[in-house]
């Protein structure tokens, strides 16, 4: 057990998430709401619950197209199954066209209230 040092921060806290969310900030945003160490606020992930393969990665650069890949060398699976699904916020705040438009960012908005 590793008992916290204080002066510690009590107050709420709040993770910004969207689809651009995959890999390890996927990994953090199912961490921080599975063990309710704050809430999730905007749009659900990238990254899919069936399974993130992570750890090691090997980037395989195809000569003639240039194009790149990244094959797992390690994944990780659930033991149950799983919705075919990003993370979910707690709190849902969709991006708008309007928003964006006026330069504002709702999503922080909403954290910050």
């Amino acid at each position: 057990m590793i008992e916290p040092r204080s002066p510690r921060f009590t107050g709420n806290v709040r993770v910004l998430i969207g689809p651009q969310n995959s890999s390890a900030t996927f990994s953090f945003a199912q961490m921080v709401q599975r063990e309710r160490l704050g809430a999730l606020v905007g749009e659900t992930t990238g990254g899919n619950r069936r399974g993130i393969n992570g750890g090691a990665f090997y980037f395989l650069r195809l000569p003639a197209t240039g194009l790149e890949v990244d094959l797992p060398l390690i994944g990780t699976f659930p033991q149950q199954p799983q919705p075919d699904t990003g993370i979910r916020p707690d709190i849902t705040i969709p991006r708008t066209v309007e928003a964006i438009a006026a330069g504002r960012d709702p999503v922080m908005e909403a954290a910050l209230t």
